[in-house]
């Protein structure tokens, strides 16, 4: 009834606004569709944005925003009549420039106020279940089933010519559904965060749950009370009972046991498996069986005290109780060739459940190995090389809209929630830059030490800023005086000004992931504007470096089974060093690469895309290669396939392949907007099927901004579950 009636399921998931865990996510989300939905000056803002809507959401306004929302949508799902698509809490919005007002007036003017863009879309999926039509029959029988709880509850006693018995069985009933209730009320905090795909929304939605189910605990153990009592009254007055102790409770709950111990042999094995599951059950739920145990022990006892205090004010005689009572501290003997037999039996069930554990550990490892592991999600790409394996590569990885200081973006999700949402491959710039003590947008700049690269690599010009940005960030270095000796390498894109993260920190996500995750296979590709010595450094800093992979270009290409096995399951690429040492992997020796600076979306449409208008036509794959006057390898010149496909960087006999698939607006940074356009299905996968026919390569990895955006992660799935098969080079 609390679920399907609209105004106490609102009234209830309100409540959850007062965990902490709930309402710092949904503060996050909230922020990032302000963000995504606001001018792109709004990405500068985000910790000033998501720092003041925390004090918001605990607010009556937003409270009320938030309950007048769900009821909206309890409505759309639960009755007839509904049409709401959406839970709308855009009105959040004008409390949140509202506020903004006072502190940042500039600032609350951005806010995308007075829109529809704060939505939480339901679907016609989710409408087209008829949730109503069960509300309406669940509404009956709620009211239905309470009125014949009641009517049987009382002809259950009044019918029985044993009251006494019925009453206890009453009694059963109701503490038996109590502890139902109970469990219940534990397990289902613990599926809703099974649904989850990142620890801080598991978070949210396991301290949500357990908000909206709490006070059902404290009704479980009520109604457990309440059949106790009704088990102890019809137990001490019966008549010519006997005395209740624990043992006598404990025996009798043997002999029930005993009565129902299955007779055949299949029975008996079908008993002892089940022994099994649920002694394993307990040791891996613990934490949810002791509050179950704490309840059973509890009600136990409450009952033998319930019962004896009845039957000392009822008919039983006082002698009898106290007799009872003593019994009941006897301290209990036990023969001592039953004692030795027991030990004997224990000992002997130890030593065979050992020995055999022991005996068949390498069986069991070789079946994990063969049919349990999954490497990088799919079984069949662990013996897959890595020329055959799609990653789904992330574009300025380390740019985001999650993490302070970035004032330009391509990713809205930290490098960890990129992991875990699907990203093996991790593509950015490493520089050099030196922290100061100026706070931007939430994060101390970092000024880039043109300087100490120039040393190393020239620093290309990147005409994704504009003139007026450059300029802004050259200011900002020559106006803020720093101390070189705190020198640094950081990943960022060209101008660490625009943002920066630490190298070491953003290494010690991949080793944290890989900890958590160690079937997987991780590629970084670093434009290394930094010395191979220093880049080695933050490697071991992080203590990732015993996991690179040392390469060789003579031996055979390794699968990702022998990089797990091995535990070097990190390749590091550099664009501009190389090797030697081994580890250090000449980006465009193993990589042959497309285009990367596409203006506008149109120029990655291709044929077999509904969005496609060209003439461009390949039957096969074309032919790539010709041969210089000095015998080395050369891109052909005359290009004949969808010029998105083109070769770039890299040679003719590289190995691996990279699909850039991104916008880079001349001077302006990536927009979401952008991302949905060219990140969907029938955009990406027509392309990646004709740079594989014309290029003759399987995409190692296919690289997108925004990579939650879209469909890209489908693409890649779809690469690696074999629908896509390898291309033979020509």
């Amino acid at each position: 009834m609390t679920v399907f009636d609209s105004a106490r399921f609102a009234e209830r998931a309100e409540r959850v606004l007062d965990s902490q865990a709930v309402r710092s996510k949904l503060a996050d989300e909230i922020t990032d569709a302000i963000i995504n939905a606001g001018p792109s000056n709004l990405a500068s803002f985000r910790t000033i944005i998501r720092s003041t809507l925390d004090p918001i959401l605990q607010t009556p306004a937003f409270r009320s925003i938030f309950r007048r929302a769900l009821d909206t949508s309890h409505d759309y799902l639960f009755t007839q009549s509904g049409n709401t698509q959406v839970i709308n809490l855009s009105e959040s919005l004008n409390v949140l420039s509202g506020s903004l007002q006072a502190t940042n007036p500039d600032l609350a003017t951005s806010i995308p106020t007075g829109t529809n863009e704060l939505l939480v879309e339901i679907g016609d999926q989710t409408r087209g279940l008829d949730l109503w039509r069960i509300a309406e029959r669940l509404t009956l029988a709620g009211a239905g089933l309470l009125l014949a709880a009641g009517l049987f509850a009382f002809g259950t006693i009044a019918l029985d010519n044993n009251r006494h018995r019925s009453t206890f069985a009453l009694g059963i009933s109701a503490a038996f559904s109590g502890i139902v209730m109970f469990v219940l009320a534990t397990i289902a905090p613990i599926i809703a965060g099974s649904y989850a795909n990142d620890p801080d929304t598991e978070r949210a939605f396991v301290s949500a749950t357990e908000f909206f189910v709490s006070d059902y605990r404290l009704y479980s153990i009520w109604i457990v009370g309440i059949g106790v009592v009704l088990c102890a009254f019809g137990t001490a007055t019966a008549p010519h009972g006997e005395a209740v102790t624990v043992r006598s409770v404990i025996d009798r709950l043997r002999s029930a046991i005993d009565q129902h111990k299955p007779t055949s042999q299949r029975g008996q094995i079908i008993h002892a498996i089940l022994l099994m599951v649920i002694g394993f059950i307990i040791v891996i739920e613990r934490e949810t069986v002791i509050p179950l145990l704490v309840i059973a022990v509890g009600a136990v006892l409450a009952y033998v005290g319930a019962s004896q205090l009845l039957s000392i004010v009822g008919r039983r005689s006082t002698v009898t109780t106290r007799s009872a009572v003593l019994a009941d501290v006897k301290e209990v003997q036990l023969n001592n060739l039953t004692m030795r037999v027991a030990l004997m039996l224990i000992v002997l069930l130890i030593s065979i459940g050992a020995g055999a554990w022991f005996t068949t550990s390498d069986a069991r490892s070789q079946t994990a190995a063969n049919e349990q592991r999954k490497c990088n999600g799919f079984s069949e790409l662990c013996d897959k090389p890595l020329n055959e394996v799609a990653f789904l590569g992330a574009h300025n990885a380390m740019s985001t809209a999650a993490d302070p200081g970035w004032l330009f973006y391509e990713q809205t999700k930290s490098i960890p929630a990129q992991l875990d949402f699907g990203v093996r491959a991790l593509l950015v710039k490493t520089h050099y830059g030196i922290p100061t003590t100026v706070n931007i947008t939430g994060a101390n700049a970092v000024i880039t030490d043109s300087i100490a690269e120039l040393a190393v690599n020239p620093i290309d010009q990147d005409d994704q800023y504009s003139n007026e940005q450059q300029a802004k960030a050259k200011e900002l270095q020559a106006n803020i005086k720093v101390d070189p000796n705190l020198r640094d390498v950081y990943p960022c894109h060209v101008y660490c000004e625009y943002g920066a993260t630490k190298f070491t920190t953003a290494l010690g996500y991949t080793r944290q992931f890989l900890n958590d995750n160690p079937d997987n296979v991780i590629i970084w590709f670093i434009g290394d504007y930094v010395s191979k010595a220093d880049t080695e450094k933050a490697l071991r800093e992080a203590k990732v470096f015993d996991r690179v992979w040392d390469y060789d270009p003579a031996a055979p290409i390794p699968t990702l089974g022998e990089m797990i096995d091995a535990k070097k399951n990190i390749v590091m690429i550099s664009e501009f060093s190389g090797a030697p040492p081994a580890w250090n992997i000449k980006g465009y020796g193993v990589f042959q690469d497309t285009p990367f600076t596409f203006r506008k979306d149109s120029e990655l449409y291709a044929p077999g895309s509904s969005k496609y208008t060209g003439t461009a036509s390949v039957e096969g794959p074309v032919p790539a290669t010709v041969t210089g006057a000095d015998g080395t390898e050369q891109w052909t010149k005359d290009w004949t396939g969808v010029p998105s496909c083109a070769p770039n960087r890299g040679t003719p006999s590289s190995p691996l392949s990279q699909i850039n698939h991104w916008i880079t607006p001349a001077g302006a940074a990536p927009t979401i907007g952008e991302a949905k356009d060219v990140n969907a299905y029938d955009v990406l996968m027509p392309r990646v099927r004709d740079c594989m026919t014309q290029r003759g390569k399987f995409p190692t990895i296919v690289g997108v901004n925004f990579v939650e955006i879209g469909d890209a992660l489908q693409v890649v799935n779809e690469l690696n579950s074999g629908k896509i098969l390898p291309i033979t080079a020509p």
